[in-house]
């Protein structure tokens, strides 16, 4: 097969990860919302297991261009897993969700870089939104006292 069909095959896989992703939270959104943390834990595990296969075929199985497609859609998907804890937002943050809020950042930011070291630096700093995706779970205790006063 072409490297020029390859990158097209995993161009349209990607897409119809993060496509479904984005309808699985629009359409179910009020089922999951019923367990606290059950969404974002969903979309933490599909997430950290996307980096893991594509970690896992860079160093294990020498795939470059598939291995660098899976950690981009895996980084594509880390604005998403925030944003959906951000909408977990309750009225009243105790010290349990601001240990769950540091513990995913720490987990991402932990993904992150060796999907940097694997030269996809550009891609991790565009699709990740930089500090603004990274700063959503600081800025949800922010965004709740303001609401409260």
């Amino acid at each position: 097969m072409e490297e020029r069909n390859i990158l097209w095959g995993e161009v349209v896989g990607g897409l119809l990860i993060v496509g479904c992703s984005i309808a699985l939270v629009i359409s179910l959104w009020d089922t999951l919302e019923r367990i606290p943390y059950f969404p974002f834990l969903i979309f933490a595990g599909i997430t950290s297991a996307l980096f893991g296969a594509g970690l896992y075929t860079l160093h294990h199985w020498k795939l470059e261009s598939t291995s660098r497609g899976l950690l981009v859609i895996a980084t594509l998907l880390v604005p998403l897993t925030f944003l959906v804890m951000a909408g977990l937002t309750k009225e009243d943050i105790g010290w349990l969700e601001v240990v769950i809020d540091l513990v995913s950042l720490s987990l991402f930011l932990a993904l992150l870089r060796p999907t940097a070291r694997a030269g996809t630096a550009r891609s991790v700093a565009a699709a990740a939104g930089g500090p603004g995706c990274l700063g959503q779970p600081v800025a949800r205790p922010l965004a709740c006292e303001t609401a409260a006063a």
